[in-house]
């Protein structure tokens, strides 16, 4: 994907097993070499999980025809939904908007035969709420697809502009614990090591290794790449001082801003 080789460096990539092979494989393509490191899972929330959640999940596919607009924030949020959807709509009702965090999902809603808007650019809410038809909302419902727990600024804003917003959580982030020591030894390496996050939590998580570790000065000397300027000023608040900041989370972004300070280095 990148045309700038990425020889030398070592990149830490933090995302969840199932999310990585993408960007694992462009980075082996550039020559750098990479260490698989996530520091969380995606866990689907299933028919055996309690019961409440099991039904709020229940009661919002079922109800799905009665929303005008449905929002995915991530894949994750796509292939999780899917499950509880397909159960209950063979076809899916008509006269809904759908929309995408970012071109991946959107491209995941489109291999379930969904079409959908996405924000440009940055692959975040701010760009899913400048689009058009987001603004006037009195009285439409929304329904946003994610994981449990998360940012509340979409669904503020789209209720401040007065649609009814509910949350569909049908995945959960469980923190992954690698082997005691293994952050400690990898921070031991002399190579030129780049950490890499794909979002607040991750980052929070592999702070919290480094702390049972003992590492967490070392960790926070060494350059971070950041999907964005809001998790910028998240690794800032935590004392990292170099930051490589991608315009969002997906791979070529990530690959470019590598590219970036390759060149600075050279």
């Amino acid at each position: 994907m990148s045309a700038i080789s990425l020889a030398g460096l070592q990149v830490l990539v933090t995302r969840p097993q199932s999310q990585a092979t993408e960007l694992i494989a462009a980075l082996n393509n550039a020559a750098a070499e990479v260490i698989a490191f996530p520091v969380m899972a995606i866990e689907a929330v299933s028919e055996q999980d309690e019961l409440s959640i099991v039904q709020a999940i229940k009661s919002t596919v079922m109800d799905l025809d009665q929303y005008q607009h449905v929002i995915f924030i991530s894949t994750n949020a796509v292939n999780c939904a899917f499950y509880w959807i397909e159960k209950y709509w063979p076809q899916l009702p008509v006269d809904i908007a759908y929309y995408a965090i970012g071109a991946a999902t959107a491209s995941t809603l489109n291999s379930y035969g969904l079409e959908s808007q996405a924000g440009a650019g940055s692959m975040n809410s701010e760009a899913l709420l400048a689009l058009p038809s987001l603004q006037q909302l009195s009285g439409e419902k929304v329904a946003i697809f994610r994981g449990v727990g998360g940012r509340e600024h979409l669904a503020g804003v789209l209720g401040q502009r007065g649609a009814k917003v509910g949350y569909c959580e049908v995945y959960r982030r469980v923190a992954v614990k690698p082997p005691l020591g293994s952050l400690r030894q990898l921070l031991q390496r002399d190579k030129d090591l780049i950490l890499t996050v794909s979002s607040g939590e991750t980052l929070e998580n592999l702070i919290q290794l480094a702390k049972v570790d003992a590492v967490e000065n070392a960790l926070k000397s060494l350059p971070l790449l950041v999907p964005g300027k809001r998790v910028a000023v998240l690794a800032q608040q935590q004392g990292f001082s170099q930051l490589l900041v991608a315009e969002n989370a997906s791979v070529k972004a990530f690959l470019d801003e590598l590219g970036k300070y390759q060149q600075r280095k050279v």
